[in-house]
């Protein structure tokens, strides 16, 4: 299916000046269309995800806003993932404090149904313009909170979002007082307060002065971390480009939120990191990223919906790109005879900011806007992943698939012990299906016409090789996820695991083989660790008996000329005290000690990734990375810099090392580990 939803946007002032939000754009575009509005929703084209549909606890705020332009799509929102529905917007009539219009708000069926499931409903009041007029007319000021008071208890709201956007810094001290004001009333009522930041306040209105006011009668604020490069930009480049803190050349998010929290004095559990759910297209001179924009064309911003369904579908792999630099997506195609660049977050740039934000501890996120994802459940499972998900201490979790293919890195052909299916057979990470969260491995199978076998697929985890695996104990249950609609007659499932004896070699045993269930739903195939059935796979004795046991593959098997087959995997785990499911362990943003992964993959040729751990009792920490040969001497530093606590990973590129066996050493206060990488090329 096509949509076709976008925003045409005109150019703006350079980067140093006051320039349109996209928020404002947007609102003045459907002002001057009104035919438009709910025109472009999105019906519900996918069957909503059930694990994102459960309740949910959050462990931060989760802020969304629903731009009166989206009513009707909110049957495509997972409620039970927010913990505030914003309704944009109240449009305050800046000579009498008085509402021009509220946009449908007295009869919204988002707000009802936000009430519904227990979130937290606000109502939006935007004033893009006339500042003055209204800041310096005192009856004009004070009609404004009663008319905001009776708009909240019409609708039994909780609280008020203040979006008083491209003001003057000659406003500052007037804005300031008012704001205080409209807080105290707030407050006397038992109302929420939140204002809107700008990414960048180039006109510094927000000042330390400002927040020493504010806090103590604001709940939240809200920054518009997007932005960055918007209509009138000289290159493309990302909406919120993610960088490390410490890189000031340029604005980023993490700059931004530093800029707020310790130089402005906003506190931290009060932050929440406003993230686009949307990208931008420019016409461009040439491939290459952040390549110069070309004049006499209009930039637009495109939906997410628009970007999956419209393009990414449709463009080829080798035009869509992951920028190293900003943690995000682009691609490149032609249209109307012109290339055009455009560059987007997916479930994969989201998670990585939403772990940076965990990192900076702040109150939460939130998003521009609802609806603008359609019925793609993609955001909605990075929101449960990075705040949704609790550990569970008894449950170990191989691979959750969430940021990539983790220690399933080699394609199926490349075992040994792999027969029957040809070269052409893949493995990737994928964010269109998932069981739980936001991404799963997709393999492809295809038959040998050579080789004339049955298939015998072995899908390694840390390509076969035990040091590159999670060890855990012999107890429980281990498995899989496991979704398809394609399984050829007579295909099943099963699983290796490296049972060490004694100090000796590697000895593996293969469990049961399962038949696998062809109805394009999850299903979960397990098997008892101290049950019956295990034989011996390569060395073994047919037993699991030593106390420490690691996966060494997932099995595919299936009849010799079998057409291909396509499946999902997910949530590869292992539950010591029982069967499977159980939650998921995830990663914690804050580890209770200092840690050092083993890299992956390993062996590696070129890139190889390296995660680390800061723990919160040591207050942040500077941290060393480097590299040697075998002789001890230096080969790189990866890292040498400050880090607050939190879990880290870092890439190593060795394109112009030779192969061979180096060491990578951390160092962070008195912790000091070392440990082996492989370079094979």
């Amino acid at each position: 299916m096509r949509y076709i939803l976008f925003f045409f946007l005109p150019v703006f002032l350079l980067a140093q000046e006051q320039f349109k939000s996209t928020n404002q754009l947007q609102w003045e575009y459907y002002k001057d269309h009104p035919e438009k509005v709910g025109k472009d929703i999105v019906p519900p084209s996918l069957s909503k995800r059930t694990d994102l549909m459960k309740t949910q606890t959050l462990d931060k705020i989760v802020y969304g806003f629903h731009p009166y332009w989206q009513n009707g799509s909110e049957s495509n929102y997972y409620f039970s993932l927010l913990t505030h529905l914003v309704y944009f917007s109240a449009d305050i009539n800046a000579a009498t404090g008085g509402f021009t219009t509220t946009n449908n708000w007295g009869t919204a069926a988002a707000v009802t149904q936000a009430k519904q499931y227990g979130v937290k409903v606000h109502l939006c009041l935007t004033l893009f313009s006339s500042h003055a007029t209204l800041l310096g007319n005192t009856a004009a000021k004070n009609a404004l909170i009663a008319n905001t008071l009776a708009q909240l208890a019409a609708r039994n709201a909780d609280g008020v979002n203040i979006d008083f956007e491209s003001m003057s810094s000659t406003v500052k001290t007037d804005f300031r007082v008012y704001m205080k004001q409209f807080g105290d009333s707030l407050k006397a009522h038992g109302y929420e307060f939140v204002i809107e930041l700008p990414a960048v306040d180039w006109s510094n209105v927000f000042d330390a002065t400002f927040f020493s006011t504010l806090n103590p009668v604001t709940d939240f604020y809200f920054a518009m971390l997007y932005d960055y490069w918007w209509s009138g930009s000289a290159t493309a480049g990302p909406n919120a480009p993610l960088r490390a803190s410490n890189i000031t050349s340029e604005w980023h998010v993490l700059r931004s939120i530093d800029t707020y929290i310790k130089t402005k004095g906003c506190p931290a559990n009060k932050f929440i990191a406003g993230f686009p759910n949307y990208g931008r297209e420019w016409a461009v001179k040439t491939t290459t990223a952040n390549s110069d924009t070309l004049g006499g064309y209009t930039s637009s911003s495109r939906t997410y919906t628009v970007v999956k369904n419209n393009y990414i579908d449709t463009i080829p792999a080798n035009r869509q790109y992951w920028s190293t630099t900003y943690n995000t997506r682009y691609y490149n195609y032609v249209g109307g005879g012109v290339l055009r660049q455009t560059w987007y977050d997916d479930s994969l740039s989201w998670a990585r900011k939403f772990d940076s934000i965990k990192v900076k501890n702040v109150a939460g996120t939130g998003m521009w806007a609802l609806g603008y994802d359609g019925s793609e459940p993609e955001m909605w499972g990075a929101l449960k992943t990075a705040f949704a998900q609790k550990k569970n201490p008894s449950h170990t979790s191989f691979e959750d698939f969430e940021l990539n293919v983790g220690r399933f890195d080699k394609y199926p052909r490349w075992s040994g012990s792999t027969t029957g299916i040809d070269i052409a057979s893949s493995q990737t990470w994928t964010n269109d299906v998932s069981h739980n969260g936001h991404g799963s491995l997709v393999v492809v199978l295809k038959d040998s016409i050579e080789a004339q076998q049955n298939w015998t697929v072995r899908l390694t985890s840390g390509g076969g090789a035990r040091t590159n695996n999670i060890q855990f104990p012999n107890a429980g249950f281990i498995g899989f996820w496991m979704k398809t609609r394609t399984a050829p007659a007579g295909a099943q499932v099963a699983l290796t695991i490296d049972d060490q004896r004694n100090g000796s070699s590697d000895q593996t045993e293969l469990s049961l083989k399962q038949d696998v269930v062809n109805d394009g739903a999850w299903h979960l195939y397990e098997w008892n660790l101290n049950g019956n059935g295990w034989s011996s796979f390569s060395g073994g004795n047919g037993f699991l008996d030593s106390t420490v046991l690691s996966l060494d593959a997932v099995m595919i098997y299936a009849p010799d000329a079998s057409p291909d087959w396509i499946f999902y995997i997910d949530d590869v785990s292992q539950n010591v005290s029982g069967t499977l499911p159980v939650k998921l362990e995830k990663i914690s943003s804050t580890p209770e000690t200092f840690t050092l992964e083993q890299n992956y993959p390993n062996p590696f040729n070129p890139t190889t990734t390296i995660r680390f751990g800061i723990p919160s009792t040591s207050g942040g920490s500077i941290v060393s990375m480097k590299v040697y040969d075998r002789l001890g001497r230096l080969v790189v530093t990866l890292m040498d810099e400050q880090k607050e606590s939190g879990r880290y990973s870092l890439q190593w590129n060795a394109s112009g090392i030779a192969s061979g066996l180096y060491f990578y050493t951390m160092r962070a206060g008195n912790y000091s580990a070392t440990k082996k990488l492989l370079l094979i090329k």
